[in-house]
């Protein structure tokens, strides 16, 4: 493993990671100065969920990408009390990276103590030339999707294959970037992910439902049917399956569970 290229920070009650080839230290310094309000001066928000607001800021003249994660009340965790969410984004990041995996690189972490309570954000680097999986489905022609849908079908059975899982993923936190030879595939939004060595294929059937659950029934007849169809043969290649015979239970049970997720969908 590469060695550790993040330096920890504490400041009047905000604990912060930060990136030394990224950022130095007063740099560093200077952005927790700042304060929650004063690090988003001049950003755009662009993304709103219930749980995180995303924005495009500026920093020494390069676009970044900085989500604030606000949990809902009563959803706040002891693991986050004790590592902020953000640094789990961090230790996540690092790992997949670490397997050949592209994901944002994290410039900085933080989480303020302030008297509304605790508030966490992660700056990345901004991904100019990606689109989330959502936005691609509906705008890209049946002939791109093509090869987009086999490459997404190798990389999320590579993701299960290396032992990787979040109760987080999905089509919007999965970006693709299209300005290569290849369409390349990059997972954001990370602080739920685990490592696993957990054997059998329940979560692997999981990790497919949640990341087709909204493109899924977005998709012409031919195109859901041909995804799938990937997929499986891409497990079967991973000895997740090892029975071509067993790609008829593998349909059935990804469609039941897209349906339980999405269950206003219409396919």
């Amino acid at each position: 493993m590469a060695s550790n290229p993040y330096a920890k920070l504490k400041q009047n009650g905000t604990r912060c990671l930060y990136h030394r080839d990224l950022l130095d230290y007063e740099q560093a310094t200077a952005l927790l100065a700042k304060g929650p309000e004063g690090l988003l001066e001049g950003s755009a928000e662009i993304y709103r969920t219930s749980n995180a607001v995303s924005f495009r800021a500026s920093l020494d003249d390069r676009s970044v990408f900085i989500k604030e994660l606000r949990p809902r009340q009563g959803h706040k965790r002891l693991a986050d009390l004790l590592t902020p969410a953000t640094f789990r984004n961090v230790k996540a990041a690092r790992n997949l990276q670490n397997k050949g995996f592209q994901t944002p690189v994290p410039i900085m972490a933080t989480s303020f103590s302030t008297s509304g309570g605790i508030r966490e954000f992660l700056i990345t680097e901004y991904l100019h030339t990606a689109k989330d999986l959502d936005q691609l489905v509906a705008t890209t022609k049946p002939q791109k999707l093509k090869v987009i849908l086999p490459v997404l079908a190798r990389t999320l059975c590579r993701f299960h294959a290396k032992g990787f899982y979040s109760r987080h993923l999905r089509s919007g936190n999965i970006m693709v970037d299209l300005k290569g030879d290849d369409p390349a595939i990059w997972f954001i939004d990370l602080d739920r992910m685990t490592r696993s060595k957990m054997k059998g294929t329940s979560r692997f059937l999981s990790t497919i439902s949640r990341a087709y659950a909204d493109i899924y029934p977005e998709l012409p007849d031919r195109d859901r049917s041909f995804l799938l169809a990937i997929t499986f043969d891409s497990a079967l290649k991973r000895n997740i399956y090892h029975e071509p015979r067993q790609q008829d239970a593998f349909t059935k049970k990804v469609i039941k569970q897209i349906k339980a997720r999405n269950p206003g969908a219409k396919f």
